[in-house]
């Protein structure tokens, strides 16, 4: 007996298995954290092959805390900044913002952009921040989808210049939805939720204060309850290429 999978069938299945704060499943997440971690797989076994085992965090200097530079002791602010630590990185991310749920029925796909905030607080963790809004059309009706979010971004290992990393965090998000109720048409009320972040990326540091990479972003608002109508619900997936240049204060 043949089953025919299609849309409803798939979402039928996926409902069954889903957590109560995971509420929607990605599988274009899910191709590109397969992504990412075959990357880094591959990234590890060259560097054994090589005898260049990777190590958390970034790579030190090769030079001890004693080595001169220009026959005068570094200072301590020129170590950090070659070691990546105490490091402000401002950067933006341009790509595609996938609406998933609710928000799918009432808005499109289309291209975003995300402002970026990390903080290199040691060499393996980085504080990270995500800033966002974007307006989805569909026909009359559409999503606007604003959210700030912060979290924990754990770097795996390094690799010369290249690292691939993973990202969690929580946030404050405020969509709203113009949308026809009951033969209605009007938008929703604006209010504020909580959330959660999920994500993973790799970057590659072309010099001490430029960096470029990938990043996949993965925003799940808690549903906004209405006072007329049905509560507004939804997730949404980020796909971006960054940007992003590095600053010492």
């Amino acid at each position: 007996m043949r089953i025919r999978l299609n849309k409803k069938n798939c979402d039928s299945i996926l409902n069954l298995i889903r957590r109560p704060f995971v509420k929607h499943t990605l599988s274009k997440g899910l191709f590109v954290c397969a992504l990412i971690v075959s990357v880094s797989m591959s990234s590890m076994l060259l560097a054994e092959d090589e005898g260049k085992r990777p190590v958390l965090g970034a790579g030190k200097s090769d030079s001890s805390d004693g080595d001169t530079e220009s026959g005068g002791k570094r200072s301590k602010d020129e170590k950090m900044k070659e070691a990546g630590v105490n490091v402000h990185t401002f950067g933006l991310g341009l790509g595609e913002t996938f609406l998933m749920g609710n928000f799918d029925k009432h808005g499109d796909d289309a291209i975003t952009a995300d402002l970026l905030y990390t903080y290199s607080a040691s060499h393996s963790f980085d504080l990270f921040a995500d800033f966002h809004r974007s307006k989805h059309k569909k026909a009359q009706e559409k999503v606007i989808l604003q959210g700030a979010a912060a979290g924990i971004k754990g770097k795996m290992y390094h690799f010369d210049a290249f690292s691939p990393f993973v990202v969690g965090g929580l946030g404050f998000y405020r969509p709203r939805v113009t949308r026809t109720v009951l033969g209605n048409y009007g938008e929703s009320g604006a209010k504020t939720s909580f959330g959660f972040m999920l994500g993973g990326g790799l970057y590659l540091r072309l010099n001490k204060s430029v960096t470029v990479g990938m990043l996949a972003l993965y925003h799940d608002p808690f549903d906004v309850k209405q006072d007329v109508g049905p509560k507004v619900s939804g997730a949404y997936f980020k796909l971006m290429l960054t940007a992003s240049y590095a600053f010492w204060f």
